[in-house]
C-alpha cells in the first residue's frame, strides 16, 4: 500500500475525466464535487451505481500513468460499489492465479463477498482494508472523557487523542461518548460507559479509547448515538450495543457488547445514530430505521417505536445518503432525519421545531417531505439539535431551523424554516457536521471553520464565544480531512 496519496494528481484526473463526458453544467459540478468530497473526506464511500459514475471509475481503472484507481480507493477509505460491470471470481485462489492484471483493477470475490483491488506490487488486497489513516484531534466538552485525551478537562482548541494511534480511519461523537475505527479494522470507544455504550463488556467510563469486544477486525464505521453505538462491518452486517431498544436486536435489553441487528441483511452500506434512534442505508437504495419514534423520526408513517429495522416510507429505492439528526441529547423530542435521493432531492422527517425540516412549516412529519428551495444538487445533509445544514454540488452550504446561537451561519440569530446560505462567499465546502448548537465545515483547502454556540470550547477557536458566521478553527492546520460533532464536542482527522 502506498505510504502517501497524491490527492492533487487524483483530483486533476477526476476533473479531466468529468470534463470529457460532455455533461450539463449542473451534472458536471455535482459529480466533480461528489468525488472531491469523497477523496478529501477520507472515510466516505463512493457509490458508483450510476452509469456516469461507473464510467469515471472505469476510466480511472484503465489509466496507465499512475495507479489512479488504487489511489481513489485508498483516499476514500472504503469501497466503490459497482454494478454488474464488475468481474466476479469464485475465490481468492482463482484471483491469485490471474496474470497480467493492471494495478488498480477491482475484482469481486464471491466466496468472501467483497471486492479486492490489484496493488502496484501485483498483490491483491480487500477494499475494506484499503484505507488511508489519520491522526485524530478533539476539542470541546469533556466531562466524562469523551475527547479521548486521557482527561476530563474541556478544551477550546484541538488536542491530540492519546493512545499513540496514528491510524484512525474515522471517528464519530455522540452524547458524552465517542467511537472510532482504526486501519486494522478494530473498533474503539471512549467517554461515558453507562448502559454499555462503549461495547467493552463494562459500564465504566473511560477517558481514553478502549477496544470494542468481539474479536472483529473488519469494522468499517461506528456511529455514536445518545446512549448507544451502531457499527458496520465489511461483510455488510450491522451490530449494536448500549441502551435497550436502540441496538436493533428486537429487544429492550441493554447490551455492553455488540449484538447483531436483526433482519438478516448483509448489504448495509451506511448507518447514522442519534437520540435513541438509527437510520441506515442498504445497497439496494432503501432506507431503514429503528428505535424511538415519538416525533415520527423513523419515517414509517407512524409514531410507534420499534426495536428492529423498518422501511422508511415513500417507496424510494434510490437513497444515497441518510442522517439521524436532533443532537439535543438526550431529549428525544429533538429527533429528525434527513435523506438525499440519487436525483439530488433532499427530504426530511420527524420533529420540526423551529422549522428544521426545511419545508416552510413547523409541523412534525412521520414520513419524508421535500426540503423547499428547488435545488436538485444536494450531496450531504446533517441534522443538529434544532437545525439542519446541507452541502450542494456547487460547494455552497445552506442551513435552516433554530438560530438562537448563530448556528445557521447567516450572520443573524433569526430562525428559518427554509434553507439560507451560510455567509462567507465560499464555494469550496466539501463536508460539514452539526452538533447540538454548533456547526463545523471543511473546505477544499484543508481548513476547518466553525460557528454557533461556543460556550464549552466546541468551536475550537481558543475561546468560549458564540459565532454567527464561519471562523477558522485555531492551529493553522491545512490538512484536515474529516470532521464529526457530538452534542458539545468536536472531532477532526488530519492527514
Amino acid at each position: 500500500m502506498p505510504s502517501t496519496i497524491n490527492k492533487g494528481t487524483l483530483l486533476s484526473q477526476v476533473d479531466s475525466i468529468i470534463a470529457s463526458l460532455n455533461l450539463s453544467t449542473d451534472e458536471t459540478q455535482r459529480l466533480a464535487l461528489f468525488y472531491k468530497s469523497a477523496i478529501n473526506a477520507g472515510s466516505n464511500t463512493v457509490y458508483a451505481n450510476s452509469n456516469v459514475a461507473v464510467e469515471i471509475v472505469s476510466r480511472l481503472e484503465n489509466t496507465t500513468s499512475t495507479d489512479s484507481k488504487e489511489l481513489l480507493m485508498l483516499a476514500t477509505g472504503s469501497s466503490v460499489i459497482l454494478d454488474d460491470r464488475m468481474v466476479t471470481v469464485a475465490n481468492t485462489t482463482v484471483l491469485n492465479a490471474l496474470a497480467n492484471i493492471s494495478a488498480g483493477t477491482i475484482y469481486f470475490v464471491e466466496s468472501d463477498g467483497y471486492p479486492y483491488i490489484r496493488k502496484s506490487d501485483n498483490t491483491w488486497t480487500p477494499l475494506s482494508k484499503a484505507r488511508k489513516v489519520y491522526n485524530a484531534w478533539s476539542w470541546g466538552y469533556n466531562n466524562l472523557g469523551q475527547l479521548g485525551d486521557g482527561t476530563t478537562v474541556s478544551k477550546s482548541s484541538p488536542v491530540s487523542m492519546i493512545g499513540g494511534f496514528t491510524d484512525w480511519v474515522n471517528v464519530a461523537s455522540g452524547y458524552r461518548h465517542s467511537a472510532g475505527v482504526r486501519a486494522n479494522g478494530t473498533a474503539w470507544c471512549w467517554g461515558d460507559g453507562t448502559n454499555g455504550r462503549l461495547g467493552n463488556n463494562t459500564t465504566t467510563n473511560s477517558s481514553s479509547p478502549v477496544s470494542v469486544v468481539g474479536g472483529f477486525t473488519d469494522w468499517i464505521f461506528v456511529s455514536a448515538g445518545s446512549r448507544h453505538s451502531i457499527g458496520l462491518r465489511s461483510n455488510g452486517t450491522l451490530w449494536g450495543w448500549g441502551i435497550g431498544g436502540t441496538t436493533g436486536d428486537n429487544t429492550s435489553s441493554n447490551r455492553s457488547s455488540p449484538v447483531s441487528v436483526v433482519g438478516g441483511f448483509t448489504d448495509w452500506i451506511s448507518v447514522s445514530s442519534c437520540i435513541a434512534f438509527n437510520i441506515a442505508l442498504r445497497a439496494n437504495g432503501t432506507a431503514w430505521a429503528w428505535g424511538n419514534n415519538d416525533q415520527g423520526q423513523l419515517g414509517d408513517g407512524t409514531t410507534t417505536g420499534v426495536n428492529s429495522p423498518v422501511s422508511v416510507l415513500g417507496g424510494f429505492t434510490d437513497w444515497v445518503f441518510v442522517d439521524a439528526g436532533g443532537r439535543d441529547f438526550p431529549a428525544s423530542a429533538a429527533s429528525h432525519a434527513l435523506g438525499i435521493r440519487a436525483n439530488g432531492l433532499l427530504y426530511a422527517w420527524g420533529n420540526n421545531t423551529s422549522g428544521k425540516l426545511g419545508d416552510g412549516t413547523t409541523s412534525n412529519r412521520s414520513s419524508p417531505v421535500s426540503v423547499i428551495g428547488g435545488f436538485t444538487d444536494w450531496i450531504s445533509a446533517i441534522g443538529g439539535g434544532y437545525h439542519s445544514v446541507a452541502l450542494r454540488a456547487n460547494g455552497t452550504l445552506w442551513a435552516w431551523g433554530r438560530n438562537s446561537e448563530g448556528q445557521l451561519g447567516d450572520n443573524t440569530t433569526s430562525s428559518r424554516s427554509s434553507p439560507v446560505s451560510v455567509v462567507g462567499g465560499y464555494t469550496d465546502w466539501v463536508s460539514v457536521s452539526a452538533g447540538n448548537k454548533h456547526v463545523i465545515g471543511l473546505r477544499a483547502n484543508g481548513t476547518l471553520w466553525s460557528w454557533g454556540n461556543g460556550s464549552l470550547g466546541q468551536l475550537g477557536t481558543n475561546n468560549i464565544t458564540n459565532q454567527t458566521s464561519p471562523v477558522s478553527v485555531v492551529g493553522g492546520f491545512t490538512d484536515w480531512t474529516y470532521v464529526s460533532l457530538g452534542q458539545y464536542n468536536s472531532f477532526g482527522l488530519r492527514a
